[in-house]
């Protein structure tokens, strides 16, 4: 028996949810090159978005990924770079990943919902398990916009520029989505032709009154201005890492992270 000074009377109370929120993930591709590579090299490990409850990948043209798994055409994904007049100093993109998010919200509209939706770059080293972690402890913060106005992850608290929303990991909830499917012309800005989607899908979320919640746990992107991550510094506690653009980089970040954890995890159970 336990010493009486811990003892305590048994209670039938919940201490916490044990189940852990599902996720429905995607990334868009190049159906050539370098992003072909590293996303079928992900795929045969089924790591990344292949470890999600539930996926789907779109390229430029369809192209397998293997065992017969083949990618969802999104004819219009090739974008300009470097557009004059553009608020991005990369891709303008907007136009083909607002499709993305409409056919996944068609796709989620015929299934029986998940909890989470998320897109991530091919380039991101993405850990669904840290990812569904992460959010399970978030639930007590967010729990009424869950249920109410969705909520959207702000991943990086940049204090210059707009940006917040970066594209490297995207995280929804369910109604953020639902809300974002029916959002009609709202979403309809007049420089929404030079915005990147990162940019567009802040500013349309916001306009549609999700819940944006700062949350700079989840990635160490690169790109961010605050964090000044280099790809050497891939370190277990995030659920991504960005960017890791050729398949060498990816996997050895990758195996940074997994060691990290083993270590950690062997300490922790002596």
């Amino acid at each position: 028996a336990d010493p009486a000074t811990v003892q305590q009377r048994w209670s039938c109370k919940v201490l916490g949810d044990p189940q852990l929120p599902s996720l429905f993930c995607f990334l868009a591709m190049l159906s050539h090159g370098e992003e072909l590579n590293l996303v079928q090299s992900q795929f045969r490990k089924k790591v990344g978005v292949f470890a999600c409850d539930a996926f789907t990948v779109f390229s430029d043209v369809e192209v397998e990924l293997g065992d017969g798994m083949r990618t969802a055409a999104l004819p219009s994904l090739v974008s300009p770079l470097n557009v004059p007049g553009a608020l991005t100093a990369s891709w303008v993109n907007r136009a083909p990943f607002a499709k993305a998010w409409d056919q996944v919200a068609a796709l989620e509209a015929n299934s029986s919902g998940y909890d989470w939706v998320v897109k991530v770059d091919p380039d991101t080293v993405f850990f669904p398990m840290q990812l569904r972690l992460h959010l399970r402890e978030l639930r007590p913060e967010v729990k009424h916009s869950l249920d109410s106005t969705g909520v959207y992850l702000r991943n990086c608290m940049a204090q210059t520029g707009e940006l917040q929303f970066y594209g490297s990991t995207e995280v929804l909830s369910q109604t953020a989505l639902r809300r974002y499917a029916a959002r009609g012309a709202r979403c309809r800005f007049a420089a929404s032709a030079q915005m990147g989607e990162d940019l567009w899908m802040q500013q349309c979320l916001d306009v549609l009154k999700v819940t944006a919640f700062q949350d700079a746990e989840i990635v160490a992107d690169g790109y961010c201005p605050e964090y000044h991550w280099q790809p050497a510094q891939c370190t277990f506690g995030r659920a991504a890492y960005h960017p890791l653009k050729s398949e060498s980089q990816w996997w050895t970040c990758w195996q940074q992270v997994t060691s990290d954890f083993i270590v950690l995890d062997m300490k922790l159970k002596k």
